[in-house]
């Protein structure tokens, strides 16, 4: 369990780069930092795979139920190819930032209908404070709170779903694909970047060809209906991986600075090896090492896992990695547990 550290951060432990710089070398000595493109290559080719074949299985069934189940299958399709949008995002397949660029465009706004830019700019600030209070952009949502102090400053028309929020979360994944795209509107809206015109124009050829296929092919109704189990799914099962890095791991307080390595390691939570776990979750199992080096290429991550591990017990630096099941566990119990102030 994650009780075996602090839940709470509050004393400061300034910046030491020669802690990370001994480990980068560890980690560099290793060969760990090199790119690696042919892989990269062949989970693109598999994530697009997948989603050709539910597609096709979609363009070809009639039976109602079997459509929902095909749907259900692309949006886990959805969420692979998620992750080769977050591989691009922290620049891991190609040496020039130009090149990740455009293949997250054409993925993110594209294929999975949501913004690039509000997402790399939004991730990018989490990775720089993991579980910051004041920092970190992950942890500040109007009907999840993460610390007791933020339950008992939800507002009143909030506060019976924070009271019981443990109970409450999966169903606020179902919003999740909906919140993602109206954010991403907000962020366009408000946000000049570079690709601005070219967002816009894949967000439109997303909307048009996404909900004209589905309509034309399986008719306007079914057409609506598995969208809508797509997009649920696909919520869901976005919500389901992403919240088992950090929910339950200690929170940093307002006002305190870690050491950079401490700071990533502490907060984070690793998932223990398991093929269908490392399948499932992607370059999300380890999510300590991928902090530490974000555009490490998901296949070294659990070679430099050993390395980590083992140097931060030479460190005395807690180190928490657990299974699936008692990861959820853990994300539960915490969450029940802040928002009791609520319930008492």
């Amino acid at each position: 369990m994650a009780a075996t550290v602090p839940r709470m951060i509050r004393e400061s432990n300034q910046p030491d780069f020669h802690v990370f710089a001994e480990l980068k070398g560890r980690i560099q000595k290793a060969g760990l930092l090199e790119k690696n493109l042919i892989y990269s290559i062949y989970k693109l080719i598999q994530a697009l795979g997948l989603m050709a074949l539910a597609a096709t299985a979609l363009a070809l069934t009639e039976r109602l139920w079997l459509q929902v189940l095909e749907a259900v299958f692309l949006a886990l399709a959805s969420t692979q190819m998620g992750f080769i949008a977050h591989d691009t995002g922290h620049r891991q397949l190609f040496r020039k930032g130009r090149s990740n660029d455009i293949l997250g465009l054409l993925l993110v706004n594209g294929l999975l209908g949501f913004s690039y830019g509000w997402w790399v700019e939004k991730h990018n600030r989490h990775h720089a404070n993991p579980n910051h209070l004041d920092h970190d952009p992950d942890i500040h949502f109007p009907i999840l709170a993460f610390s007791a102090e933020q339950a008992v400053s939800r507002p009143a028309r909030l506060r019976f779903f924070v009271k019981h929020q443990a109970a409450f979360f999966l169903p606020v994944l179902f919003l999740l694909a909906i919140s993602l795209r109206v954010d991403s509107v907000k962020f366009i809206r408000g946000a000049r970047w570079r690709y601005h015109r070219t967002e816009i124009l894949l967000l439109l050829a997303h909307a048009v060809l996404y909900l004209g296929l589905l309509t034309h092919a399986l008719g306007p109704w079914r057409g609506l209906l598995v969208a809508a189990v797509h997009q649920v799914c696909f919520g869901i099962f976005l919500g389901l991986v992403f919240a088992v890095n950090h929910i339950g791991m200690p929170l940093v307080e307002p006002g305190v600075r870690l050491e950079f390595v401490y700071h990533q390691v502490v907060t984070s939570r690793n998932l223990k090896r398991h093929p269908v776990t490392d399948w499932l979750y992607g370059p999300l199992v380890c999510q300590i090492e991928h902090h530490l080096f974000p555009a490490m290429s998901r296949n070294s991550l659990r070679k430099a896992e050993e390395i980590v591990k083992k140097f931060c017990s030479e460190r005395s630096i807690p180190y928490h990695e657990s299974g699936v099941f008692a990861s959820y566990r853990e994300l539960l119990v915490h969450l029940h547990t802040v928002s009791a102030p609520l319930r008492a």
